[in-house]
């Protein structure tokens, strides 16, 4: 490996900072060959560096000195490489580097897939120096090649699922940054793209995944600016409730599948809670009818699917269901809203897996608290089920709803002994 001769490499590796430091307008011929292999290097390098100083307390002195050399050398590298990627990165125009970054792509993703985020990188650190004016003019090809780019969860399918989702962040983080530096008018049209890419009929299950995990970032951005483009987004998330990960036959690791389904719905119910939040009214009756039923029986999905431990479900539901049927139930205008939902809730406390009584019970909490003094209309419903936990064969679930109702009590301000 040609990283085993570092100050060979450094040596080299500065000829060509040189060069681009002098004569970069002539290169534009050979930028493609450039960054093929300058991505590679620099993955390498992040891979084989070597241990840090903290390390060397239990070797000789003698060694450590080398150890030390070997590592400010490999720190030189490091920045010299650095340096030759943002000059590249900065410097060169965009009707040159924008074509070399899709060229570019297409060889390093077949030879060393992992070497994408390096190349990512640099069309980041190119936007970046964009002004909002040339980036207009490029918007479209600049958006082609993150869009390739977003593919590559769909096709990299022996990488972990942690790795995809590094090297995918880079290309969110580029994808974010262009959607808000341009003007509405264009990004309204990239975006029902990328709606179009990710959520059509034809879309696979890692291809909605990205773009949910886009989406929920968009959102955490803009707030209540997103609610106008959000609407198109609830007919398909809705649909995405109706399936499970064994619907999918894209792979043979059930596994995989499950995680990947896992991560999908994860962001989706954390974008629609975002949504919520901004902008309460953006709930009206249709759209509550239409998700409040699959939501509610989403607590119990993962265990009638697969293995509890594997779908992480604790997790999930904790983190992102049932904070949804939370924020679902404070935008509603009346009890008679709350009702079904509230009672759909109820009725998965009488479900023959403990797990999915205790996150009934968590639901039916946070619902109070969303709502204060207004859940007292609810709680001749209520009681009659946290009777029956209350002497649930299991003494978890028994525990937990002693909790529950001695948190309700303080949420409500009065004891609920009476109603016993």
């Amino acid at each position: 490996m040609v990283l085993q001769n570092v100050p060979v490499l450094h040596s080299t590796i500065n000829v060509v900072l040189s060069l681009f430091q002098s004569v970069a307008n002539f290169l534009s011929p050979y930028l493609v060959d450039f960054l093929c292999k300058l991505a590679p290097i620099v993955l390498i390098h992040q891979q084989t560096n070597p241990v840090s100083s903290h390390g060397y307390r239990s070797i000789d002195k003698k060694r450590a000195k080398t150890h030390k050399h070997v590592d400010d050398a490999s720190a030189q590298l490091h920045l010299t490489l650095q340096s030759v990627l943002s000059i590249i990165a900065k410097k060169t125009p965009s009707r040159l580097l924008i074509p070399a970054f899709s060229s570019c792509y297409q060889k390093i993703v077949k030879r060393c897939p992992l070497a994408t985020t390096c190349l990512v990188a640099v069309a980041n650190t190119h936007l970046n120096s964009l002004n909002k004016k040339v980036l207009s003019m490029h918007s479209s090809p600049y958006f082609a090649f993150y869009m390739e780019a977003l593919d590559f969860r769909s096709v990299q399918h022996t990488l972990q699922l942690e790795d995809i989702a590094k090297i995918e962040d880079q290309t969110l983080e580029g994808v974010i940054n262009l959607f808000l530096k341009l003007p509405e008018e264009q990004f309204q049209v990239l975006y029902h793209k990328l709606f179009t890419w990710g959520c059509s009929a034809e879309s696979s299950l890692c291809k909605s995944t990205t773009f949910y995990r886009c989406i929920n970032i968009l959102t955490e951005k803009l707030k209540s600016l997103f609610t106008s483009l959000a609407v198109d987004l609830l007919p398909h998330f809705a649909k995405m409730f109706e399936v499970s990960p064994v619907n999918y036959q894209e792979n043979e690791d059930e596994t995989r599948l499950a995680a990947e389904y896992r991560i999908r719905m994860s962001n989706g119910l954390q974008t629609l809670t975002t949504l919520l939040q901004a902008d309460p009214s953006f709930v009206n009756q249709e759209r509550f009818d239409l998700i409040c039923q699959p939501l509610v029986n989403e607590v119990q999905k993962v265990i009638e699917d697969g293995d509890q431990a594997k779908n992480n479900f604790d997790e999930y539901v904790s983190k992102f269901v049932v904070p949804l049927i939370g924020e679902l139930a404070a935008c509603s205008n009346n009890n008679i809203a709350w009702q079904p939902l509230h009672n759909q809730v109820l009725m998965k406390m009488r479900h023959n897996v403990k797990k999915v009584r205790m996150f009934a019970l968590d639901a039916i909490l946070l619902i109070a608290e969303k709502l204060g003094q207004d859940y007292m209309a609810m709680i001749p419903d209520t009681i009659p089920f946290l009777a029956e936990l209350m002497e649930d064969e299991n003494a978890d679930v028994e525990k937990h709803c002693h909790r529950v109702t001695t948190r309700l009590e303080e949420v409500l301000g009065e004891s609920l002994q009476k109603f016993f």
